[in-house]
C-alpha cells in the first residue's frame, strides 16, 4: 500500500493530529492518497474506512470514561 515506512509514519503523524483536533483522521489519509496518485476509486473507501476506526475508537474511549453514554 505505501511506498516506504517514512510515508506510513507522516500519514500515521497527520491522522493522530487531526483526531487531536476533533477529526477522525480519514482526512490526512486522503490527501496522502492523492499526493501518492492512488486510483480515485480506491481513496474515498479506505478514508471512509479510517473515519469510522477512528471515530469508534474515540467514541469508546468516551464512553468509557463515562463522558457520553
Amino acid at each position: 500500500m505505501f511506498a516506504d515506512g517514512m510515508t506510513a509514519l507522516q500519514l500515521g503523524l497527520a491522522s493522530t493530529l487531526n483526531a487531536t483536533a476533533g477529526q477522525a483522521g480519514g482526512t490526512a489519509l486522503l490527501a496522502g492518497h492523492g499526493l501518492r496518485r492512488l486510483p480515485a476509486t480506491k481513496v474515498p473507501l479506505i478514508a471512509l474506512a479510517l473515519n469510522i476506526i477512528a471515530a469508534s475508537y474515540a467514541t469508546w474511549r468516551l464512553h468509557k470514561a463515562r463522558v457520553v453514554d
